[in-house]
């Protein structure tokens, strides 16, 4: 088991900053918001990330698994059938499209990718590969 051991203390120079000093004896001074105001950025509209979100899972959560195709073909050795690869291309491109129209935000473009990994994983349940 580890023990870490965090010790902080304000500096009487500036009692906005807390150094934290870590197990190697090194520390970081990290400014501390004022009271009342948001520790996210003031110009990221997080609804507006939120909602380009939901609107690219609900768009893509009805996954084209065809059963009947999987059937007599094997999920990693067999091509998919042509829906499949059109839905995935579909989402990836809309994906990197998001991306960019959002100057790849890395709050947005984490959204996707846990998205995609999620319907991926829906979809390799529904093929019984998981």
């Amino acid at each position: 088991m580890v023990t870490v051991i965090r010790r902080s203390n304000k500096t009487p120079e500036n009692p906005s900053k807390i150094d934290f000093n870590g197990i190697a004896g090194q520390g970081a001074s990290i400014p501390q918001p004022e009271p009342g105001k948001p520790l996210n950025e003031p110009k990221k509209d997080y609804k507006a990330i939120f909602r380009t979100a939901f609107e690219f899972l609900d768009k893509y959560k009805y996954l084209p698994v065809q059963g009947d195709y999987w059937q007599n073909h094997i999920p990693g050795v067999d091509d998919p059938p042509p829906t499949e690869i059109q839905y995935w291309g579909e989402m990836g491109q809309e994906a990197s499209d998001l991306a960019n129209k959002y100057l790849n935000d890395q709050f947005l473009t984490d959204l996707l990718i846990a998205i995609i990994d999620e319907l991926e994983r829906q979809h390799d349940t529904a093929l019984g590969i998981v």
